[in-house]
């Protein structure tokens, strides 16, 4: 019996050595267009690229190409799988693709990798075009990928590469903070989501102190919250979508249980520094809607009119994981076979707190892609009370 196990594993590690890098392959044409009006790093974008294999005839099954993605935090195919197919005219099936490794949080890069399902070799040349949608990785926590890429991305016409031989010009839009407070959210392909949240700004002055508080799971989905995965810091120095770009320890109180984070904080904010929290809950392959809810109260001393005021507010979000525009094709070809188009779909998975609605096309039909939020209710306490924030754009 373990002799027979031995040979089955040597079997196994053969196949394995077997497979051989695709490196006679050509990667061209990038386009990279928003999926919706929003036109954010972290929201959808669609990536479209020709590729061609100059010489197939040494392709055998099992071989393979990969696209290696720096800055790109994730990639989502839409079928259960989570794999595309590339198929020839004749039928045959080319390649079938995946997503090796998604960045999200954790890594450099997104790999995609494509392996040969058949033996390719009668076929001369191979050549065709992928289609499938992304979102960037442009900060929104301290994971080293992350803060990394906060300070590559800048809003405004930007020079982008996937891989090391296509790059395309995309004008990235910067973000408005206009409320109390800002939000951000996004699958990350591992099971779980993650989150952004920054508050507790006072303009004119500087912070003295206060108490945050949030339920990752108003709407009890059984999305659970991973204490372990909880970040709290402070910063004034942020990107143009108002993550991070280095931040401060603080000596915060913070308490987590449940799906509840509770923080205090009693210490000055200078500056302009603001409290921000990052953290990873659940999600489950049968949710697809998130709601936060949150509180807090806070005290500022206003230096230009000398005065101390309280902020108190509570607000709720609704992140909806939501599916993009099924824009996927891929193609191959020989030198005496006719080109065809296979079912590579992708989705976006990006979720942001914008209020916007936006339609896109599914094949024949139309899908809404809502991304809502419930309106702040906002009270702010002082000699000069106002009802609203407003915060300028960083430059």
């Amino acid at each position: 019996m373990f002799t027979f196990l031995k040979i089955i594993l040597w079997l196994f590690s053969l196949a394995l050595a077997s497979a051989i890098n695709i490196n006679d392959i050509t990667f061209s044409n990038l386009e990279i267009t928003p999926l919706t009006a929003n036109k954010q790093p972290d929201q959808g974008w669609t990536a479209t690229f020709d590729f061609s294999i100059a010489d197939a005839s040494s392709i055998r099954e099992g071989d393979e190409f990969t696209l290696s993605m720096p800055h790109v935090y994730r990639i989502k195919l839409l079928n259960s799988s989570q794999t595309a197919t590339i198929s020839l005219a004749d039928g045959t099936e080319a390649f079938k693709c995946y997503v090796s490794q998604q960045a999200a949080y954790l890594y450099e890069n997104t790999t995609f990798t494509c392996t040969a399902q058949n033996d390719l070799s009668s076929y001369n040349t191979i050549d065709g075009s992928i289609t499938f949608s992304l979102n960037f990785s442009d900060g929104g926590s301290s994971y080293e990928y992350e803060l990394e890429n906060a300070k590559f991305f800048k809003s405004g016409p930007m020079l982008v590469k996937l891989g090391n031989q296509m790059s395309d010009v995309v004008n990235f839009d910067p973000a408005a903070f206009t409320e109390n407070v800002f939000h951000s959210g996004r699958s990350t392909g591992y099971g779980s989501f993650e989150s952004y949240h920054l508050g507790m700004y006072c303009p004119n002055g500087y912070f003295l102190g206060g108490t945050e508080k949030i339920d990752y799971d108003s709407s009890n989905n059984n999305v659970d919250l991973d204490c372990s995965s909880v970040q709290v810091y402070s910063s004034n120095d942020f990107n143009d979508w108002w993550f991070p770009q280095s931040y401060n320890d603080t000596n915060a109180d913070v308490t987590c249980f449940g799906s509840n984070l509770w923080i205090t904080l009693d210490e000055k904010l200078y500056d302009g520094e603001m409290l921000w929290v990052n953290a990873l809950q659940s999600l489950p392959a049968n949710v697809n809607t998130i709601d936060h809810a949150l509180e807090f109260q806070y005290t500022c001393l206003d230096t230009i009119a000398n005065t101390t005021y309280a902020t108190q507010f509570s607000t709720t979000r609704e992140f909806i994981v939501y599916q993009g525009r099924n824009l996927g094709t891929a193609s191959a070809k020989s030198s005496f076979i006719s080109t065809t188009t296979t079912d590579l779909t992708s989705i976006n998975t990006s979720a942001y707190s914008t209020g916007s609605i936006s339609t896109v096309e599914t094949g024949n039909r139309t899908t809404s892609e809502v991304i809502s939020h419930v309106v702040t209710t906002s009270t702010k306490l002082s000699p000069t009370a106002t009802t609203s924030l407003t915060i300028a754009q960083p430059v």
